[in-house]
């Protein structure tokens, strides 16, 4: 069985290191302390089912790297969750048009965290916009 692979961007460790137990049971997952490491594994093939990333991260914030990938023609299917610290009216200030699935504020409930994550793959697959690799 071929497992969805998620890309985690979070400029925390620790919150790296949560992420990465809460979903390594399903998912393959790459962690990203900044948006620019992100880019980079991006720019290297690698290409996630699914992206989960903070908005308060060094270099490059979160809501440019969102509008990054979703403005790219290799990466604009891959559906992306915001995981943050902001509510979402703050993130709403900050940019409008964000092509995201979804938002979860910090801290998170794990279960609630997988229950997203699972409705957006299974979203994704079923309109075909899923990554096959």
């Amino acid at each position: 069985m071929n497992r969805e692979k998620i890309l985690v961007v979070d400029d925390s460790k620790p919150m790296l290191k949560l992420l990465e137990v809460v979903l390594k049971e399903r998912y393959t997952v790459y962690p990203a302390s900044s948006a620019f490491n992100a880019i980079n594994w991006l720019q290297k093939g690698n290409t996630p089912d699914l992206i989960i990333t903070d908005i308060e991260i060094p270099y490059i914030d979160g809501i440019d790297f969102i509008h990054h990938v979703s403005n790219s023609i290799y990466y604009n299917n891959i559906p992306i969750l915001i995981l943050s610290g902001y509510s979402k009216e703050e993130i709403k200030l900050k940019k409008r048009n964000l092509k995201i699935q979804g938002y979860i504020m910090k801290p998170f409930d794990p279960t609630e965290l997988q229950k997203r994550i699972d409705g957006i793959l299974a979203k994704s697959n079923a309109t075909g916009s899923a990554n096959l690799n």
